[in-house]
């Protein structure tokens, strides 16, 4: 709990701005952008906008601004005693405490105001993944926020920190990448609230990659290798299975087939005996820029008719994928 800040007295800005009043220009009403603001962390805070109005709704120029606040409501017996919220010159508003406070401003015989609400979370805790394979996959990890009367808090702010980076960095909004086998901690901090999880990223045995294939069929092919028993074998058409090739459970996919200006996001899925085991995140590069461009991550688009292919690589082993770009049209 952060330390109980007094009232601040009426600083000698507002005698000004209130002298300035008496003799400047006049609005009817002043704006305040936003008029309703919640707060979740102490010390947190968010910047207000004022824009005085006349009676026809048109902006007045030239009007002082001064701005206060007034506890409204707060954790302690004694609110009008103590400061929910202070706030500066230009609009800044700033958090000490739990409760309800008007943020007003006044100029040109007129005021608006905002409401403010702090709530600080109470309970904090983390929930997702525990183990992690090394495919630098991203997968998230979710912030559960409670106050202190149980209630869920959504899009509280919280500083995200891995114990080891090079294992699995993590990132503002949570999404944790595993690059190595290791072990590491992710930890979010609200105030004086932590929470934590252990995470553990793991090696994995596999001796292939299948392109072009969505999650949804990976892990009907996975689930066909398991329940028969046999080998899943994924192929290009045209192409066919390669000499001396075991007998397996065959799927044979299209080209991938763009336009001019269409766009597609590839995966890769590093399989082992032909099964998929898990997406990764292959490099991806295109033999014909000029016909499909790629992105490193596997994002695509056509850039003028003909035939050409785009290899994705993922540590040792890599994939080509044939692409197929067609007039608009047809």
């Amino acid at each position: 709990m952060a330390a109980i800040r007094p009232r601040a007295p009426r600083s000698d800005g507002v005698w000004l701005a209130l002298l300035l009043t008496a003799c400047g220009p006049r609005a009817a009403r002043i704006v305040v952008t936003p008029p309703k603001a919640r707060i979740l962390d102490h010390g947190g805070g968010i910047t207000l906008h004022a824009v005085p109005l006349d009676a026809q709704g048109r902006e007045v120029k030239g009007i002082q601004l001064s701005w206060r606040s007034r506890t409204t409501s707060c954790d302690t017996a004694a609110c009008e005693d103590w400061d929910i919220v202070t706030v500066d010159g230009a609009g800044r508003v700033t958090s000490h405490e739990n409760g309800k406070a008007d943020v007003v401003v006044s100029g040109g015989g007129a005021e608006g105001k905002c409401e403010v609400t702090v709530v600080v979370p109470a309970y904090l805790s983390l929930t997702g993944p525990r183990e992690l394979w090394a495919t630098g996959v991203p997968a998230r990890l979710t912030v559960i926020a409670k106050d202190e009367g149980g209630h869920f808090l959504s899009d509280v702010p919280v500083r995200w920190q891995s114990s080891d980076p090079g294992v699995a960095p993590v990132d503002a909004r949570g999404n944790v990448v595993p690059l190595a086998p290791g072990k590491t901690v992710v930890t979010i901090q609200n105030g004086d609230r932590t929470a934590r999880v252990d995470l553990a990223v793991r090696s994995f045995d596999f001796d292939g990659l299948a392109l072009g294939l969505t999650p949804e069929l990976a892990d009907a092919l996975a689930g066909i290798a398991r329940a028969w028993r046999a080998a899943v074998r994924v192929e290009v058409a045209g192409k066919g299975p390669p000499a001396g090739a075991t007998p397996a459970v065959r799927l044979e996919l299209p080209p991938l087939q763009l336009t001019p200006g269409e766009d597609r996001t590839l995966t890769a899925f590093a399989t082992r005996g032909g099964a998929p085991v898990a997406q990764v995140a292959a490099a991806w590069t295109s033999a014909a820029p000029a016909i499909v461009a790629v992105t490193p991550e596997g994002v695509a688009w056509g850039q003028a008719p003909g035939k050409t292919e785009l290899t994705a690589r993922f540590g040792k082993v890599e994939a080509s994928l044939p692409v197929l770009v067609g007039a608009r049209g047809k």
